[in-house]
């Protein structure tokens, strides 16, 4: 039995609006009374504990009913993987590009360089 043959698509659905309103109240009532000066309402700090709690248990209900692809191993030549490391090693540390072409690399089918030590040190298991 799955989260879908308890309740309908349109009922969790109305569920996660609900969690994702309330969320962005309780986030406009903070920053409002900050940026206004004044004092945060006695009840937000309970409002947003209960809003943690329950969109971390709804969510990992969601998660445990949502079947998620897997990764596609693409096969590419030696040129066209060189090409993506060297990009890979051109960009700055902590830059969110690196860290995407890194991870597009390691979804790639293994080179014969793949197994040579120190190969694989975008991906950070080798120095």
């Amino acid at each position: 039995m799955t989260l879908s043959d308890i309740l309908p698509a349109r009922l969790r659905y109305g569920i996660y609006v609900a969690l994702v309103v309330v969320g962005v109240g309780l986030g406009t009532v903070q920053a409002w009374c900050t940026a206004a000066g004044l004092d945060v309402p006695t009840w937000h700090a309970p409002s947003l504990a209960v809003l943690g709690y329950l969109s971390a248990a709804i969510g990992l209900v969601a998660a445990a009913n949502v079947a998620a692809p897997r990764a596609q191993v693409i096969a590419v030549t030696d040129e066209q993987r060189d090409s993506l490391h060297n990009l890979y090693l051109a960009l700055d540390e902590g830059d969110p590009a690196r860290d995407a072409i890194g991870l597009a690399i390691s979804n790639l089918a293994a080179p014969d360089w793949d197994d040579e030590p120190g190969s694989d040190a975008y991906r950070g298991e080798r120095g």
